[in-house]
Order: structure tokens, then C-alpha cells, then sequence
């Protein structure tokens, strides 16, 4: 019988596919299972990255539209101080860590990232556009330009704190620490950075000063309790703005207002009334009255010598920068167009411009400046006619003796009500200080703290790198077992040719 030419036909590979279905159907599900298997073990054996976080949002002013964020005291702030030494230390301290891990190996373990998720949407979509061929320099400018004005435009409010597990500390322990060290660092830095509070050159052993110089000098002893009087008001003046609208009153039930009344009452119904007892009564002057007056008189000539000197000079720098006529700069402050000449000038009107800016800025400083030296000025005035007039009545006043025992006993009382008027305003400033940090918040968390799992194969991939190897494996089975089948004819199951 002639044997007969076999060719792949449809038909035949239907055949084939037919007769060989479950020998196919039992290998590909023996072959997917012994590649998950080994999937599944290479996903449990691959290094992965582990690290704890925690998201805040830092609640600090911001300037330039949120480009820099910024300390109540001026200071700007840095993301690395949230985990700065002194913030380390401080958290290292309070865990009781000493005995558990070393400092340097634990400071190593933490950093802080700027958090957004459009930041990542930014940068993806900034390198699509660089990866376009045939990019000018004028395009390339102009990408450059755009994407960092939608970087600045970006919240850069949010930041996450990361943590990287040691074998010295449980999960547990981790998490505390690293729940702790924002608020550790708000609570140190509220007290460096926030607001400078209003601090005072008052001498806390001013009393017992007081009474030495009462023995040498009643009025140099005098005018140094008016010293500290004055200081004390000027404490008050400050916390005014503190307080603000807030009806904070001590325990005795005195407000602010009360204590500014309380020292002017001393300066003007026992101060100054012993100052006139001295004037008056030769026999409470010692000779060091006259000297040290003149000396007073003298020194404050000096400073209003000086200040008039400062004075006259930006008075004379301001006529020199002083625009002679209505410029461009002139109508720009006033709100008044501004039109250029578009001709062989206009660079030099653009210049004249840029410097009747410059010419403006300096005014303003030197206005202030000279503003500031006025108020000197006048302030000094007055406490030199304050010694002057003191000197007249020095010297105009007739040898008449005074009650020394009665004054004694005046300045006593005065002394008394200044310290007692003393310690209540140190104890409103702790007052003010406590309700000023207690309320300053430097962040509040957006999360909790978590265990991120960073894989250094990404398991969507590994799954499409092994269903791949899957598909070729069984497709080359499938390829040799046709092959097998095509080139040695049907098996002993097929039916046989006549």
C-alpha cells in the first residue's frame, strides 16, 4: 500500500489538539502550580526594604505664597531639625535607650522626605516631555520654566518621617519612638524659635543694692529704684501685644492694666515725693548729689551730641537721594501712569527707572532710620531737662533739715511695693509665657505610624515575568510533542491506515 504525504493542516492541528487535550490541560496545571510555588518562595526569599513612618503637616507660617515656611521667631525652618541632634538626644533620653543601642547607630537610623503625591505626578510628567526628540533650547526653557513654577506652586507643607528597623528594638518600641519625636521636637524648638519674649534687665537682688546706696547716696539710691521702675513699665508695654485680647488675670484677680496702675501709682505718690524730700532738706543730700547729677547732665549731652550728628547725616542723605523732579518712579508711587518711549532710548528710560526704584528703597530706609533717631532724640531731651530741673532745685534750695526717720520709713514702703509689684509681673509673664507655648502648634499628624514594605522586585512584575515563562513553557511542550507526533505518526491509540 503507497504511503500517502502527511501536511500541517488545520484540520490536522485540530486533530492533534483534540486527541492530546488532556495530556496538555494536565501539564499546564502541573506547570502553574510548581511556578507558583516558586513565585510565592522567591517573593518570601527576596530582600525587601523595611521601614516605619509617619506623616505630618507642619502647621508654620509660610512667605512667598508657601515657597518658605518659617519659625514665630524668624528663623526658617529646616526639615532636618525635626530630627535634629538635640531632638535625638532628647527622645533618646526619655526611652531609656542608653542600655539598648548606642546614639550614633540610632541617630543614623531615621530621615525626613518632603511628601506629595503630586510631586510624583510632576516629575513623571517632566520627563515625558524631555524624552520628545528635537527639542530646542528655547523648548527646553521653557519646560524648565514651567515645571518649576508648578514646583513652587506645590504644597510643601507635608513631610514623613522614616524610620529604619534595628535588631536592637521590637516593632513596638519603634513605633513609640518614632511617635515621639515630632512632638519632641515641637516642644524644644516652640521655646527657642517661637516668639522672643519680652525679657527685662531687672536685678532680682535689687533691694539689698538699694539699701547700700541709701547709705552712701539717698538720691543715687533713688533714681536707680526709678530705674527699675521705668524697666518695669516698659516690661508691661511689651506683653500688652502679647496678651492681646485675652482677659488673663492672676490668681489675686489683677489684670495687666491693674500693675501698670500699681507703678505709676509708686512713681508718682512715693518716688517722686521722695525726690523732693531730698531736694528740699539738706540734711538727707550727701556730696555726691551734685556730682553725680552733673555726670548725668554730661552723658546725655554726649548721647544727644551724637544722635543730632547721626540725625543731620541722613537728613543730608536724604536730600541727596531725593528726586529733583516728578520722575517715572514718582508716578509709580503715586499711582499715576507710566509710559516709555519705544525709540533709540528706551534702554536708557529702563535704566532710570531700575534706579529711581533703588533711589526709592534707600528713602524709605533712611526715612525710618531717621524716624527712629528722632524718637532717641526726644526721649533723650527729656531726661536731660528731667536733671537739669533737678540741678535748679539742687541748687536753689535753702538749708533746711528734713525728716531723716520719716524718710526712711517712706523709702521702705516704696521698696516694699516695688518688689511686691515685681513679683506679680514676673508671675503674669510665666503666666502669659505657659499660654503662649501651650497654644503655639508646630504640626498635627495626618497618620498614623506604619510599616512600609519597599520590595526590591516588584511583584506585579515578578507575576508577569512568571506567567510569561509559564505560557513559553507550555507552548514549547505543545511544540515538541506536534513535532513528535507529526514526524513519527499517530500514537498506538490512533486509528491506523489501511
Amino acid at each position: 500500500m503507497a504511503q500517502t504525504e502527511k501536511l500541517i493542516t488545520p484540520a490536522y492541528i485540530f486533530d492533534f489538539l483534540k486527541r492530546k487535550r488532556h495530556r496538555i490541560l494536565f501539564t499546564a496545571i502541573i506547570s502553574f502550580c510548581v511556578l507558583f510555588l516558586i513565585c510565592l518562595l522567591a517573593l518570601l526569599l527576596l530582600p525587601s526594604d523595611r521601614v516605619f513612618s509617619q506623616k505630618i503637616r507642619i502647621q508654620l507660617n509660610s512667605t512667598n505664597n508657601g515657597g518658605t515656611i518659617t519659625y514665630p521667631s524668624g528663623k526658617t525652618f529646616n526639615q532636618l531639625d525635626i530630627i535634629s541632634p538635640a531632638v535625638l538626644k532628647q527622645v533618646y533620653t526619655d526611652q531609656n535607650l542608653a542600655s539598648v543601642i548606642p546614639f550614633d547607630k540610632f541617630q543614623n537610623l531615621f530621615s525626613v522626605v518632603s511628601y506629595s503625591r503630586k510631586l510624583a505626578l510632576l516629575d513623571a510628567d517632566f520627563d515625558q516631555k524631555l524624552a520628545k526628540r528635537n527639542l530646542s533650547v528655547v523648548d527646553l526653557n521653557r519646560l524648565e520654566a514651567s515645571y518649576n513654577k508648578q514646583l513652587a506652586a506645590l504644597d510643601k507643607s507635608t513631610y514623613r518621617i522614616n524610620m529604619e528597623p534595628s535588631i536592637h528594638l521590637t516593632n513596638e518600641k519603634s513605633v513609640q519612638i518614632l511617635a515621639a519625636i515630632p512632638q519632641t521636637w515641637m516642644t524644644l524648638y516652640r521655646q527657642m524659635e517661637g516668639d522672643k519674649l519680652p525679657q527685662t534687665d531687672f536685678d532680682t537682688n535689687f533691694e539689698k543694692k538699694l539699701r547700700n546706696e541709701l547709705q552712701t547716696s539717698r538720691l543715687i539710691a533713688l533714681d536707680r529704684a526709678t530705674y527699675y521702675n521705668d524697666q518695669l513699665l516698659k516690661l508691661c508695654g511689651t506683653l500688652q501685644p502679647l496678651l492681646g485680647n485675652r482677659n488673663i488675670s492672676l490668681a489675686s484677680g489683677e489684670y495687666l492694666s491693674d500693675l501698670v496702675e500699681s507703678l505709676q501709682c509708686i512713681r508718682k505718690y512715693q518716688l517722686d515725693l521722695l525726690r523732693q524730700m531730698i531736694l528740699t532738706s539738706s540734711n538727707l543730700r550727701s556730696d555726691l548729689d551734685l556730682y553725680f547729677i552733673k555726670s548725668q547732665i554730661q552723658y546725655l549731652e554726649q548721647e544727644l551730641t551724637s544722635r543730632r550728628a547721626q540725625y543731620d547725616s541722613i537728613g543730608k542723605s536724604l536730600s541727596i537721594v531725593q528726586a529733583p523732579s516728578r520722575s517715572a518712579a514718582a508716578a509709580k508711587a503715586d499711582g499715576g501712569p507710566q509710559q516709555i518711549s519705544l525709540d533709540s532710548t528706551v534702554f536708557t528710560q529702563i535704566a532710570d527707572l531700575v534706579r529711581s526704584d533703588a533711589s526709592n528703597e534707600t528713602r524709605r530706609k533712611l526715612a525710618d532710620l531717621n524716624v527712629t533717631i528722632g524718637q532717641d532724640i526726644a526721649r533723650l531731651q527729656a531726661r536731660l531737662q528731667y536733671y537739669q530741673q533737678m540741678l535748679g532745685d539742687l541748687e536753689r534750695s535753702r538749708n533746711t533739715p528734713g525728716n531723716v526717720e520719716l524718710f526712711n520709713q517712706e523709702f521702705v514702703k516704696m521698696v516694699n511695693n516695688l518688689i511686691a509689684t515685681s513679683a506679680k509681673i514676673s508671675s503674669f509673664k510665666q503666666l502669659l509665657t505657659k499660654d503662649y507655648l501651650s497654644n503655639l502648634e508646630f504640626y498635627s499628624p495626618t497618620s498614623q505610624v506604619s510599616l512600609l514594605k519597599a520590595r526590591l522586585v516588584s511583584p506585579l512584575k515578578l507575576i508577569v515575568f512568571t506567567f510569561g515563562i509559564w505560557v513559553l513553557f507550555n507552548l514549547l511542550l505543545i511544540a515538541i510533542d506536534f513535532a513528535r507526533d507529526f514526524y513519527t505518526g499517530r500514537d498506538d491509540n490512533s486509528p491506523q491506515e489501511a
